[in-house]
Protein backbone atom coordinates (compact mmCIF):
# COMPACT_ATOMS: atom_id res chain seq x y z
CA UNK A 1 0.00 0.00 0.00
CA UNK A 2 0.87 3.38 -0.99
CA UNK A 3 1.57 6.36 1.17
CA UNK A 4 2.85 9.01 -0.50
CA UNK A 5 2.75 9.79 -3.90
CA UNK A 6 6.54 9.36 -4.31
CA UNK A 7 5.68 5.64 -3.56
CA UNK A 8 4.89 5.61 -7.04
CA UNK A 9 6.85 3.79 -9.72
CA UNK A 10 7.74 6.34 -12.26
CA UNK A 11 6.55 6.62 -15.83
CA UNK A 12 8.52 7.44 -18.23
CA UNK A 13 9.29 8.95 -21.79
CA UNK A 14 6.71 10.77 -23.34
CA UNK A 15 4.07 10.32 -20.09
CA UNK A 16 6.35 11.80 -17.92
CA UNK A 17 5.04 15.02 -18.09
CA UNK A 18 1.24 13.92 -17.85
CA UNK A 19 1.83 12.21 -15.22
CA UNK A 20 2.99 14.87 -13.45
CA UNK A 21 0.40 16.86 -14.32
CA UNK A 22 -2.22 14.58 -13.31
CA UNK A 23 -0.04 14.20 -9.98
CA UNK A 24 -0.61 17.94 -10.03
CA UNK A 25 -3.92 17.76 -10.23
CA UNK A 26 -4.77 15.48 -7.66
CA UNK A 27 -3.13 17.69 -5.15
CA UNK A 28 -4.83 20.23 -5.95
CA UNK A 29 -8.10 18.51 -5.58
CA UNK A 30 -6.73 17.49 -1.92
CA UNK A 31 -5.66 20.56 -1.22
CA UNK A 32 -9.41 22.17 -2.13
CA UNK A 33 -10.35 19.16 -0.53
CA UNK A 34 -8.77 20.30 2.86
CA UNK A 35 -10.34 24.03 2.46
CA UNK A 36 -13.76 22.48 2.20
CA UNK A 37 -13.16 20.21 5.23
CA UNK A 38 -11.89 23.32 7.16
CA UNK A 39 -14.34 25.35 6.23
CA UNK A 40 -17.32 23.07 7.36
CA UNK A 41 -15.28 22.98 10.63
CA UNK A 42 -15.60 26.28 11.05
CA UNK A 43 -18.66 26.93 9.82
CA UNK A 44 -20.50 24.49 12.44
CA UNK A 45 -18.94 25.26 15.33
CA UNK A 46 -19.51 29.24 14.55
CA UNK A 47 -23.24 27.56 13.94
CA UNK A 48 -23.16 25.64 17.63
CA UNK A 49 -21.52 28.87 19.01
CA UNK A 50 -24.37 31.46 17.95
CA UNK A 51 -27.08 28.76 19.11
CA UNK A 52 -25.60 27.62 22.29
CA UNK A 53 -24.88 30.84 23.66
CA UNK A 54 -26.44 33.82 21.54
CA UNK A 55 -30.08 32.19 20.64
CA UNK A 56 -28.95 32.93 17.07
CA UNK A 57 -28.34 31.03 13.72
CA UNK A 58 -26.21 31.43 10.46
CA UNK A 59 -29.48 30.26 8.50
CA UNK A 60 -27.16 29.09 5.39
CA UNK A 61 -24.86 26.26 7.57
CA UNK A 62 -26.66 23.22 6.33
CA UNK A 63 -27.05 24.27 2.72
CA UNK A 64 -23.23 25.49 2.54
CA UNK A 65 -21.92 22.30 4.63
CA UNK A 66 -23.83 19.86 1.99
CA UNK A 67 -22.55 21.50 -0.44
CA UNK A 68 -18.59 21.58 0.82
CA UNK A 69 -19.51 18.07 1.97
CA UNK A 70 -19.85 16.95 -1.92
CA UNK A 71 -17.15 19.08 -3.06
CA UNK A 72 -14.59 17.56 -0.33
CA UNK A 73 -15.79 13.74 -1.37
CA UNK A 74 -14.74 14.33 -5.08
CA UNK A 75 -12.22 16.91 -4.94
CA UNK A 76 -10.56 15.03 -2.60
CA UNK A 77 -11.09 10.64 -4.31
CA UNK A 78 -8.38 11.04 -7.20
CA UNK A 79 -5.64 12.00 -4.63
CA UNK A 80 -6.98 8.85 -2.48
CA UNK A 81 -6.92 7.25 -5.78
CA UNK A 82 -3.69 8.31 -7.17
CA UNK A 83 -1.60 6.83 -3.78
CA UNK A 84 -3.87 3.87 -3.72
CA UNK A 85 -5.49 4.60 -0.09
CA UNK A 86 -8.97 4.01 -1.84
CA UNK A 87 -10.74 0.62 -2.14
CA UNK A 88 -8.55 -1.95 -1.36
CA UNK A 89 -8.35 -5.44 0.59
CA UNK A 90 -5.04 -5.68 1.49
CA UNK A 91 -5.22 -8.74 3.69
CA UNK A 92 -5.77 -11.03 0.29
CA UNK A 93 -4.40 -8.75 -2.32
CA UNK A 94 -0.85 -8.54 -1.03
CA UNK A 95 -0.47 -12.90 -0.43
CA UNK A 96 -1.24 -13.02 -4.18
CA UNK A 97 1.76 -13.56 -6.27
CA UNK A 98 2.55 -10.25 -7.94
CA UNK A 99 1.55 -11.10 -11.42
CA UNK A 100 -1.48 -11.95 -10.51
CA UNK A 101 -1.71 -8.51 -8.29
CA UNK A 102 -0.69 -6.67 -11.14
CA UNK A 103 -3.44 -7.64 -13.52
CA UNK A 104 -6.23 -7.76 -11.37
CA UNK A 105 -5.05 -4.32 -10.58
CA UNK A 106 -5.39 -3.47 -14.02
CA UNK A 107 -8.75 -5.39 -14.09
CA UNK A 108 -9.93 -2.84 -11.50
CA UNK A 109 -8.80 0.12 -13.05
CA UNK A 110 -10.59 -0.51 -16.21
CA UNK A 111 -13.66 -1.37 -14.66
CA UNK A 112 -13.20 1.81 -12.10
CA UNK A 113 -12.47 3.77 -15.43
CA UNK A 114 -15.95 2.80 -17.04
CA UNK A 115 -17.99 3.32 -14.28
CA UNK A 116 -16.55 7.04 -13.24
CA UNK A 117 -16.35 7.86 -17.44
CA UNK A 118 -20.21 7.29 -16.51
CA UNK A 119 -20.63 8.84 -14.00
CA UNK A 120 -18.38 11.65 -15.00
CA UNK A 121 -21.26 12.35 -17.86
CA UNK A 122 -23.52 12.40 -15.81
CA UNK A 123 -22.48 14.82 -13.64
CA UNK A 124 -21.27 16.95 -16.47
CA UNK A 125 -25.28 16.50 -18.06
CA UNK A 126 -25.88 17.47 -14.63
CA UNK A 127 -24.21 20.86 -14.15
CA UNK A 128 -25.15 21.94 -18.16
CA UNK A 129 -28.72 21.66 -17.22
CA UNK A 130 -28.85 23.23 -13.95
CA UNK A 131 -27.02 26.15 -15.37
CA UNK A 132 -28.92 26.21 -18.72
CA UNK A 133 -32.59 26.35 -16.66
CA UNK A 134 -31.29 28.75 -14.30
CA UNK A 135 -32.16 26.06 -11.20
CA UNK A 136 -31.59 28.21 -7.96
CA UNK A 137 -31.01 26.59 -4.53
CA UNK A 138 -34.69 26.62 -2.71
CA UNK A 139 -32.88 29.06 0.63
CA UNK A 140 -32.94 32.50 0.91
CA UNK A 141 -29.73 32.98 -0.82
CA UNK A 142 -30.76 31.34 -3.70
CA UNK A 143 -27.77 29.94 -4.69
CA UNK A 144 -27.47 28.97 -8.51
CA UNK A 145 -27.04 25.34 -8.08
CA UNK A 146 -24.45 24.27 -10.84
CA UNK A 147 -21.92 26.33 -8.67
CA UNK A 148 -21.20 23.46 -6.47
CA UNK A 149 -21.99 21.02 -8.90
CA UNK A 150 -19.11 22.15 -10.53
CA UNK A 151 -17.08 21.01 -7.94
CA UNK A 152 -17.95 17.58 -8.39
CA UNK A 153 -17.59 18.05 -12.17
CA UNK A 154 -13.69 18.67 -11.54
CA UNK A 155 -13.04 16.05 -9.04
CA UNK A 156 -15.05 13.27 -11.51
CA UNK A 157 -12.59 14.72 -14.10
CA UNK A 158 -9.23 14.27 -12.00
CA UNK A 159 -10.45 10.93 -11.04
CA UNK A 160 -10.63 9.89 -14.38
CA UNK A 161 -7.10 11.43 -15.81
CA UNK A 162 -5.96 9.92 -12.32
CA UNK A 163 -7.23 6.25 -13.28
CA UNK A 164 -5.87 6.50 -16.73
CA UNK A 165 -2.41 6.98 -15.66
CA UNK A 166 -2.59 4.60 -13.22
CA UNK A 167 -3.65 2.09 -15.48
CA UNK A 168 -0.87 2.97 -17.99
CA UNK A 169 1.43 3.01 -14.85
CA UNK A 170 0.47 -0.41 -14.07
CA UNK A 171 0.28 -2.02 -17.61
CA UNK A 172 4.09 -0.79 -17.62
CA UNK A 173 4.61 -2.62 -14.46
CA UNK A 174 3.49 -5.59 -15.50
CA UNK A 175 5.16 -5.45 -19.05
CA UNK A 176 8.29 -4.73 -17.11
CA UNK A 177 7.88 -7.67 -14.64
CA UNK A 178 7.29 -9.80 -17.63
CA UNK A 179 10.55 -8.60 -19.95
CA UNK A 180 12.53 -8.78 -16.68
CA UNK A 181 11.41 -12.14 -15.69
CA UNK A 182 10.71 -10.86 -11.73
CA UNK A 183 7.14 -11.78 -11.16
CA UNK A 184 6.44 -14.67 -9.39
CA UNK A 185 3.71 -17.54 -10.22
Amino acid sequence: MLNTESDLPPIGGVLAPVDRTVGWLARAGLVLSGLMLSAMIALISVEVILRTFFGQSLLIVDEFVGYMLAAFAFLGVGYAARTRSLLRIDTFFSRMPERLRNLLQIFFDVASLGYICVLTYYVIQLVERSHARGVVSVSMLRIPIWVPQAAMAIGALILVLVIVVETIRNVAILRQSDTDGTHVD
